[in-house]
């Protein structure tokens, strides 16, 4: 839990916040995708650089601290 104390208010506010931040980066992840599939003047190499490069990151930042 976030806040020590139950499950109150703020957690609540906590935990919306948080699901919503997912679901945003999530949203980014399949247009930022979308868009790397779609382009032709980036090689199959290329492509899957920056594939690596976004799981990388998408995975590098879901780590907690």
């Amino acid at each position: 839990m976030y806040f020590e104390g139950g499950y109150t208010y703020s957690n609540f506010l906590m935990n919306m916040l948080g699901i919503f931040a997912f679901v945003v980066w999530f949203w980014l992840l399949v247009i930022i995708y979308g868009d790397l599939f779609r382009r032709h003047d980036i090689s199959g190499w290329g492509k899957a650089l920056w594939v690596i490069a976004l799981v990388l990151t998408f995975t590098s930042a879901s780590l907690p601290t």
